[in-house]
Parts: C-alpha cells; sequence; structure tokens
C-alpha cells in the first residue's frame, strides 16, 4: 500500500554523545613504500646516500620534489605509480619507452591513463590496489 509518512516527516535520530569511539577511524590497510620484494626492474634506494650517488633518479627526485628527502626511507620507484616522463627523460632516468596498450603484468610502464591522456605522465602498472602511492 502507499506510504503513509514521507521520508522528510521521519524523526531524525541524533545520539546525545557525539564522542567517536577511540577505535575510530579503523587502521587503513595500505602497504609502506616498499611492500614487496620484487620491485620490477625498477629502484630502490635505502638511504639519501643511495639516492644521491644515482645521478638520475636525484635529479628527478629533485625536480619534481624540490629537494632530496632525509628521511622516508627506503623510496621505491616502483611504488610511486605516477611519474613525470618529461621530468625522469630530462634527468636522464632510464625507463624506456611507455605502452600505448593497456598494460597486462605489475611494472609495465604505460602511457595511457582513463581521465589523465597527457604525454607527460607514465605510469607503473600494480595489479596490487593496495600498494602504497
Amino acid at each position: 500500500g502507499p506510504l503513509t509518512m514521507s521520508v522528510s516527516e521521519q524523526p531524525l535520530q541524533i545520539a546525545s554523545d557525539p564522542r567517536v569511539d577511540s577505535a575510530c577511524p579503523p587502521s587503513p590497510y595500505v602497504y609502506g613504500h616498499c611492500a614487496t620484494e620484487d620491485e620490477h626492474g625498477f629502484p630502490y634506494f635505502r638511504t639519501k646516500a643511495e639516492l644521491q650517488a644515482d645521478a638520475g633518479w636525484s635529479c628527478y627526485v629533485q625536480t619534481v620534489y624540490g629537494d632530496i628527502p632525509s628521511a622516508g626511507y627506503p623510496l621505491c620507484v616502483y611504488g610511486w605509480f605516477k611519474l613525470y616522463m618529461t621530468s625522469a627523460s630530462g634527468c636522464g632516468c632510464n625507463l624506456g619507452s611507455a605502452q600505448t596498450s593497456c598494460p597486462t603484468g605489475d611494472g609495465q610502464l604505460f602511457a595511457r591513463m582513463s581521465g589523465f591522456d597527457d604525454p607527460g605522465y607514465g605510469w607503473i602498472y600494480s595489479s596490487d590496489l593496495m600498494r602504497g602511492q
């Protein structure tokens, strides 16, 4: 039968204690920077000194982020997902050509992402969506 009360007429109940439980928000299930043992051929930097010793990638990090970080290591390029190809190329990072077809394997560099058809971007495919960014 027909509803006797519209949605707007239904009473709204609000809890008298607006505090949030200590377990909220729940801990996220997201890996750290280097969650995998397999970096799929991308560089892995354990320390700032290791990054600085690689002329191409230290140039890339300085160009994109403004400085070489002192903390937050290890840094894994595979975990970055999105690369600025013009900066990488200009700094001498050896990435090869990004494929234009859909990637099928972890670690494949690809050039087309839905909504981001900018040739200046490259993307690193991972089948694990929980991988850190």
